[in-house]
């Protein structure tokens, strides 16, 4: 599976900007965004993880992601559903787990 790939269903494939460590998954008739690692919720509280491309990769393709009609986001690590305004304010925060010195 590969950003841009529809998959049975209509759910689609996308591109997160961390060279195909992930591919989340957009499910049109659920409006949900679905994440296996791209982002967590430790504490209940969503964000995405780190990772040496965030600012020039990353982030602006969890930002494109703000053009699709979803609702709600799911993630496998912490908290598992959340919704729209935490996406985006996850966007904001610094992220998870950026290692020391980095």
């Amino acid at each position: 599976m590969r950003p841009g790939d529809e998959l049975p269903g209509g759910l689609r494939a996308l591109y997160d900007g961390r060279g195909s460590m992930e591919t989340p998954v957009y499910l049109p008739e659920q409006r949900v965004l679905v994440f296996a690692d791209g982002m967590t919720a430790p504490g209940g509280v969503l964000r995405v993880w780190w990772n040496p491309t965030l600012e020039e990769r990353t982030l602006p393709a969890l930002r494109a992601m703000l053009d699709l009609p979803f609702e709600r986001v799911l993630v496998s690590h912490g908290e598992p559903v959340h919704d729209r305004a935490a996406f985006e304010a996850a966007l904001e925060r610094e992220p998870w787990s950026r290692p020391s010195g980095a």
